[in-house]
């Protein structure tokens, strides 16, 4: 486990390459759809790269199929490191405040374990999230601080919202319906949002597998990837 005890001096310029959590983004400071497409073929190479050593990671979908319907891989997260403030990073560069009575069983992590996000399943708790370990299967609660890096290779942003059919259009190609109860939720989606794909664990979960995760809001509509 790769220990960041000097999180605290990470600096601004860093901070800057990642997506904005819980700030939703006035339209003229965000990029043009274009502009940021433009940026696919820089990142094909390394998303290919990423991809091969999702395919290495087969016993983590294996445990995640076995206990939720997964359809899209990118599900499958990968811890980077830890911080003795309670902070766990993932590979895609999000930051996540673990709540204080889970901060001793994730500081025993390792780096590269595969986990997923699922919403919490307390009510009105601080921490709106659960991650679960798919290695050692301990699930702890936390809650997103920071976004992943701007334009990473294994990022995702809105490139199409399609209001009338509860549609989500991402970067990758992929189409997402939208839960109808969610629908209120996709109005204040906008293109270009960054998400994060998760697992729905709610009595849904059959018709919508998954939760997208609007960085900029800091909220999730329930989703079903009908098209990859």
């Amino acid at each position: 486990m790769v220990l960041l005890g000097l999180f605290c001096s990470t600096s601004a310029a860093t901070f800057a390459d990642h997506a904005t959590v819980a700030s939703k983004a006035l339209a003229e400071k965000n990029v043009l759809a274009g502009e940021r497409a433009a940026t696919l073929k820089e990142r094909l190479k390394e998303r290919q790269e990423c991809d091969e050593a999702a395919k290495q990671d087969a016993s983590a979908r294996s445990l995640a199929n076995s206990i939720f319907h997964i359809q899209h891989n990118g599900c499958i997260l990968n811890i980077h490191s830890s911080s003795v403030f309670g902070m766990l990073i993932f590979t895609d560069g999000s930051m996540w405040q673990i709540a204080p009575q889970d901060q001793y069983t994730a500081f025993s992590w390792v780096s590269f374990d595969p986990v997923i996000i699922t919403p919490s399943t307390i009510k009105q708790s601080a921490y709106q999230y659960n991650i679960a370990n798919q290695a050692s299967g301990q699930v702890i609660q936390a809650t997103l601080t920071m976004g992943p890096t701007y334009n990473g290779p294994t990022n995702h942003w809105i490139t199409d919202i399609d209001l009338i059919n509860n549609l989500v259009y991402l970067e990758d190609g992929t189409r997402w319906l939208i839960g109808t109860a969610d629908r209120r939720i996709l109005r204040k989606w906008q293109i270009n949002d960054t998400v994060i794909i998760g697992v729905n664990n709610n009595v849904n979960a059959k018709r919508a597998p998954h939760i997208l995760l609007n960085v900029q809001m800091l909220n999730h509509a329930t989703a079903s990837c009908i098209f990859q």
